[in-house]
């Protein structure tokens, strides 16, 4: 298996890490679904760069590419976990982008509409799974 390239901060504020992705990138037919997804999915991230929405999409919908550790989660609303100190996972993900708006029918409409559409129980905060990112199997 492929080890990895190690991370070196070039301005030395982050410790060196060693790479969290180990797939490679040569197509292998016999490589199971899921490493096919990973590798699909990291070159997809690899070319969308620096255009980072659809790649969000695509990490909070099947949890590629890996990504090094969310840094600042002490700076978060608090429903990011601090998780692995080695690899970002899809529990240790920022989900959504809170509404930050002080007019009162935005915020009237987001209670009343935007968090039920979420599901039950539903906050308006960046940990909070959307519709669509259920947790579900890739396959």
């Amino acid at each position: 298996a492929p080890k990895g390239i190690a991370y070196v901060d070039p301005q030395g504020l982050t410790p060196d890490m060693p790479s969290v992705t180990k797939i490679g990138v040569k197509w292998n037919e016999g490589d199971s679904p899921e490493v096919k997804l990973e590798k699909i999915i990291t070159q997809k991230y690899i070319a969308s760069f620096p255009y980072s929405y659809e790649s969000w999409v695509d990490l909070r919908r099947v949890g590629y590419p890996k990504l090094f550790p969310i840094l600042g989660v002490a700076d978060s609303d608090g429903t990011i976990k601090a998780g692995d100190s080695k690899v970002q996972t899809k529990e240790n993900i920022m989900r959504r982008i809170p509404w930050a708006s002080d007019d009162p029918q935005t915020k009237e409409d987001i209670a009343n509409t935007g968090l039920p559409a979420l599901g039950e129980g539903a906050t308006d905060t960046q940990g909070q799974h959307l519709w669509w990112d259920n947790g579900a199997s890739n396959f």
